[in-house]
This record gives structure tokens, C-alpha cells and sequence, in this order.
């Protein structure tokens, strides 16, 4: 894929940790992935295209390796973990 695009960090970071992080929910994640992978995904096939995506996101962003989210917090709390 040569198209680039830009993609708030809360749906990369749904990505790279797998926890539902970005602002739209789950229409955060159809479109990250579906741009990834240049599909129109259905719903099953989001774990698979998101294991697939991983790689070559933390490849790009080298520096979200390893970042996951405190449990237990609110999504306002989440929102403002993300903004730091």
C-alpha cells in the first residue's frame, strides 16, 4: 500500500494493545484496519486483520511497543492517558 494516511493515536493503540481505546469504538478499528489491508472487513475478520496489522504498526511506531493501558480506569480516564 503506497496511500498514506494519518490515524488518531487511540486507533493505533487499539490496534497495538488490543483493547477498544479509540474515540469512534469499533468504527475506529473497521477503518484503520480496512485501510491496512485495503478490504472492506466484516466483523470476523477484525481479530485476524488486527494480529496481521500489528507488526507493521509497531514497526512504524516503534516506540508504542510495550504500551498497554492501566487497567481499571474509566474511558474518560483512558482519554486522558492517551492525551498524555
Amino acid at each position: 500500500m503506497t496511500e498514506t494516511r494519518d490515524f488518531d493515536l487511540a486507533d493505533i493503540l487499539s490496534i497495538t494493545t488490543g483493547r477498544l481505546l479509540s474515540h469512534r469504538h469499533i468504527d475506529g478499528v473497521y477503518e484503520i484496519l480496512s485501510h491496512l489491508t485495503g478490504e472492506n472487513l466484516m466483523t470476523h475478520q477484525l481479530p485476524r486483520a488486527a494480529e496481521a496489522a500489528r507488526p507493521a504498526l509497531l514497526e512504524q511506531h516503534p516506540s508504542l511497543a510495550g504500551v498497554q493501558p492501566p487497567d481499571g480506569l474509566s474511558i474518560d480516564a483512558l482519554r486522558e492517558w492517551i492525551a498524555r
